[in-house]
């Protein structure tokens, strides 16, 4: 599915129309009908996912997933040093996000 079709999509399903959207990121009308034949500019993407609260991904087909379930780097970098204590020092890491979290 391309892009266009995409975003039509997730205009239908939020009960917007695609003049809406495009009014609201600043596009003229009819503008976005274009890109089922050609990829519009990484801005205007950028916004449009915003705007629906999905993935640059998602829109441009490369993910079925409409938001982003990647690791931050900074999730990584907590996972290495946690693997380095000791079971009870993890329990009590864990106990501390967890009470920091809520």
């Amino acid at each position: 599915m391309g892009t266009y079709q995409l975003i039509k999509n997730l205009a239908r399903d939020r009960g917007v129309s695609i003049a809406k959207v495009e009014k609201e990121i600043g596009l003229s009308n009819g503008s976005m009908s274009k890109w089922d034949t050609y990829y519009p500019n990484s801005r205007f993407i950028v916004q449009v996912a915003d705007y629906f609260d999905v993935s640059v991904d998602y829109l441009l087909g490369r993910s079925t997933y409409q938001k982003d379930t990647s690791v931050t780097a900074s999730a990584v970098n907590i996972a290495e040093i946690v693997t380095k204590l000791t079971d009870a020092d993890t329990e009590l890491v864990k106990a501390l996000v967890t009470r920091l979290a809520d």
